[in-house]
């Protein structure tokens, strides 16, 4: 989904690894030779996890196999949302990822598994975004964090056109990466992946980050508006205006 000459920028200077402490969701750090690694908080992780669940079971009726807290055919829609909503807040308060454990029939595993990755997959591009943009070649956005033990951590949230810009690179980017995976030999070509999987999996990513507390910031648009500036990227303003309507 990348050039291959920035593509071999990308893996010889950059890695991904799990961070565990609750003060941020991702970040990008550099050590004094100039490598590069994006931490994604572990805790964030094991929430998209748990919440993919809890959704599945908002949308499949008698999905739940087993919980913890009542039998799987006691799980209604209405249940599973009262869930969802507890898990955020306790996530928003505490940065930890708490609330009831359930497994799902086989045969909803593979929705779950999809969102999942997809919601996985627009994370990393998102961040991946800042490093294509170029934003973390400006010196002033680097500064000393000792707490987390990097030499430099960059402070992507001091821009809201860099927000933007990474998060429609982010979205161009799974895409792509989605149309490869969805591909099959000759038959199908990367162009023919239909957008509204990629465009739908991001939006609900997006309501979760407002449950999460993300809204708008002197730094980060409100999720509504990310998202709508998306949309009128990637489909012009028709399909920013009705989703801004939904």
């Amino acid at each position: 989904m990348l050039p291959g000459e920035f593509l071999n920028v990308i893996c010889t200077n950059f890695a991904v690894g799990a961070l565990d402490n609750i003060s941020v969701n991702t970040l990008c750090a550099r050590s004094n030779e100039g490598f590069v690694v994006l931490l994604i908080n572990a805790g964030l992780m094991t929430l998209l996890n748990k919440i993919s669940r809890l959704y599945v079971a908002q949308r499949i009726s008698n999905s739940v196999e087993y919980c913890n807290r009542s039998p799987g055919s006691e799980v209604t829609a209405a249940v599973a949302r009262h869930w969802s909503l507890e898990v955020c807040k306790h996530y928003r308060n505490t940065g930890k990822p708490l609330g009831p454990q359930i497994h799902l029939i086989a045969s909803a595993e593979p929705y779950r598994s999809g969102q999942l990755h997809g919601w996985e997959t627009f994370v990393f591009c998102h961040e991946l975004g800042h490093i294509v943009a170029g934003h973390l070649n400006t010196r002033e956005y680097w500064s000393s964090d000792a707490s987390l033990g990097m030499v430099e951590t960059f402070k992507e949230d001091e821009s809201r056109e860099m927000e933007t810009e990474a998060g429609i690179l982010g979205y161009v980017m799974a895409r792509e990466y989605w149309a490869k995976q969805s591909s099959t030999g000759e038959s199908a070509a990367a162009g023919e992946l239909d957008d509204r999987f990629v465009f739908g999996n991001m939006t609900t990513l997006f309501d979760l980050l407002f449950l999460l507390g993300a809204g708008e910031s002197k730094s980060h648009p409100n999720p509504l508006d990310r998202v709508c500036t998306v949309a009128a990227f990637v489909c012009g303003d028709a399909l920013a205006e009705t989703v801004a309507r939904s």
